[in-house]
C-alpha cells in the first residue's frame, strides 16, 4: 500500500494511506504468529477495499 500511495498519488491520498496503516496495524495486533495465513488475506482485503474505493 505504500507503493500506491507514492505511485498514484493522485488516486491515493496521504490522509487514506494513514487511515489505513491505522487499521492495517490494528488489525496486525489481534492476530497470532500461529494466524499468520488468515492475516495476510484480511490485510490483502483491506488493502482491496482501500484501492478500490479511491478508482
Amino acid at each position: 500500500m505504500h507503493g500506491l500511495h507514492y505511485n498514484h498519488m493522485k488516486e491515493f491520498k496521504e490522509k487514506q494511506f494513514k487511515e489505513w496503516s491505522e487499521k492495517a496495524r490494528e488489525l496486525r495486533d489481534t492476530y497470532t504468529n500461529e494466524q499468520i495465513e488468515l492475516f495476510k488475506l484480511e490485510l490483502k482485503n483491506l488493502s482491496n477495499m482501500y484501492w478500490k474505493n479511491q478508482k
